[in-house]
Parts: C-alpha cells; structure tokens; sequence
C-alpha cells in the first residue's frame, strides 16, 4: 500500500492527532470513497489512557455509521 501511494514511509499514511483532527481526516477518507480502514492505536508517552480512549473514540464514530 505504502508503495501504491507512492509514500515514503508509514508517517505518511497516519492519522494523527485528538479526536476533531482524526475524526475529520477519516471522515475526508469516507468522503473519497474508502468503506474501510485498519486502526492502529498506539501508546503516548506520559498518557497511559490513550490506546483505551483511542478505541473508544473509533467505536463511537463507528456507531454512527
């Protein structure tokens, strides 16, 4: 995949951020077609909720589906 859009790495293809940046940037990808995407939460230093609080997010966006 990463090849296929001519990306770089894997910090080219995340989405990063808190839950406005991150709902809006998978809602731009709904908007452009795509029906489904991997999740991959991932540990934040200094914040040991983030992975829990990541998952919970996307079951809410997923819900409103």
């Amino acid at each position: 995949m990463l090849d296929r859009e001519k990306a770089e790495g894997p910090a080219d293809v995340a989405i990063v951020g808190d839950e406005s940046a991150v709902g809006a940037a998978l809602q731009g990808l709904a908007e452009a077609g795509a029906t489904d995407y991997l999740a991959v939460p991932f540990a934040v230093d200094g914040d040991g909720e983030a992975i829990e609080r990541t998952r919970a997010f996307l079951v809410r966006l997923a819900a409103r589906v």
